[in-house]
C-alpha cells in the first residue's frame, strides 16, 4: 500500500536534486569588519617570561602579523608579589617579548602588565609541580584503524583539583598540545593518549602531512600544573572550532591569558622499533 507513495517521494526527490544540479548561483558573503582587540599570549617558568602580543583578524584581512613598527610604542612588564619587575625586551628575530630576570616559582603570584595607549594586566599563581611516571609508544584500533598514541602518566597533587597543559616539540617545532585535568584520577596517576598519526599516514609518509613522525625525530615534552582560569581559557581555545565560543580574558580590556608555572620535561629520540602494542 505504502509503495506508489515512496516511488512518488523518490521520484520527487530525483527531479529536486536534478533541478537544483542545473542551476549555479553566485553568492556574496559580507563578511562584518568589527574593531580589532589586542591578544596577549604570556607564559612565565622558572627559566624566565615569553610573551606574544598581536591583534584580532578580520575573515578578510590579508596581512595576519603585526609587524615590528606596530608594537615599538607597545610595553610589556611582570611583576611578582615581592615587588620586583622587569621590563621584557621585543626580539624581531621571533616575534616575543623575553624576560628572565623574574622566573617562576612554586607558591607565588605573578601579574604581567601589556601596555599600549591603555594599560591591561593580568594575574596567576604557580601551582605545586607534577612528577612524571613514564612515557611510551603504543599502537591502538579505533574505528577500525590503526593509531598511533603518546600515552604518558604523570602524578596527580593530592587531595585538590589539579589542572594541566601539555606541550610536545619535535625536532625544536611545537607538534601536538591540549589541556587535561585529575577528573577520574584523584590521588593517582593520571594517564593521557595522545593521538599521533595513523597506520595509513606512516606507510603514505605524505610530506606535508604534519602528523607523520620519523626515526631519528627529537621528541620534548612539558608538563605544566596550571590554575583554573588559565585551564578553563586553553580548554575553551582548544574547543573553539566545536563550540564557537570565545574563552573569557585573563588580561582586562584585552584578549589573552597568563600561564604560570614550573613545568616537568621528558626526551626522547622516536623509533618504529619502540612502539608496543604491534
Amino acid at each position: 500500500m505504502n509503495k506508489p507513495a515512496t516511488n512518488i517521494f523518490i521520484i520527487a526527490i530525483v527531479s529536486l536534486a536534478a533541478m537544483l544540479s542545473s542551476c549555479t548561483q553566485h553568492i556574496d558573503i559580507d563578511y562584518k569588519s568589527v574593531e580589532k582587540q589586542w591578544v596577549v599570549e604570556a607564559n612565565l617558568s622558572d627559566e624566565g617570561a615569553l610573551v606574544r602580543v598581536s591583534k584580532t583578524v578580520n575573515m578578510n584581512d590579508t596581512v595576519r602579523q603585526l609587524t615590528p613598527e606596530q608594537l615599538q610604542d607597545v610595553q610589556v612588564s611582570v611583576h611578582d608579589d615581592g615587588g620586583a619587575s622587569e621590563t621584557l625586551l621585543f626580539d624581531e628575530s621571533d616575534g616575543l617579548f623575553h624576560g628572565t630576570a623574574i622566573k617562576a616559582a612554586e607558591g607565588r603570584t605573578y601579574r604581567v602588565v601589556f601596555t599600549e595607549e591603555s594599560e591591561h594586566s593580568a594575574t596567576s599563581n604557580v601551582m605545586a609541580a607534577t612528577e612524571f611516571m613514564n612515557a611510551k609508544w603504543q599502537w591502538t584500533n579505533m574505528f577500525n584503524r590503526k593509531i598511533l598514541l603518546f600515552k604518558f602518566s604523570v602524578k596527580d597533587i593530592p587531595n585538590e583539583s589539579t589542572y594541566f597543559r601539555y606541550r610536545i616539540y619535535r625536532n625544536g617545532e611545537l607538534y601536538k598540545w591540549s589541556v587535561f585535568r585529575d577528573k577520574g584520577y584523584e590521588n593517582m596517576n593520571v594517564v593521557v593518549n595522545v593521538v599521533c598519526m595513523s597506520e595509513e599516514q606512516m606507510k603514505k609518509d605524505d610530506p606535508d602531512d604534519d602528523d607523520v613522525l620519523h626515526d631519528g625525530d627529537e621528541i620534548h615534552l612539558e608538563v605544566e600544573t596550571i590554575n583554573r582560569r588559565t585551564y578553563d581559557f586553553l580548554h575553551i581555545l582548544k574547543s573553539m572550532s566545536n563550540s564557537g565560543a570565545n574563552p573569557v580574558s585573563m588580561f582586562d580590556g584585552a584578549f589573552g591569558y597568563l600561564a604560570v608555572y614550573v613545568p616537568v620535561k621528558y626526551d626522547c629520540a622516536f623509533q618504529k622499533s619502540d612502539i608496543s602494542g604491534q
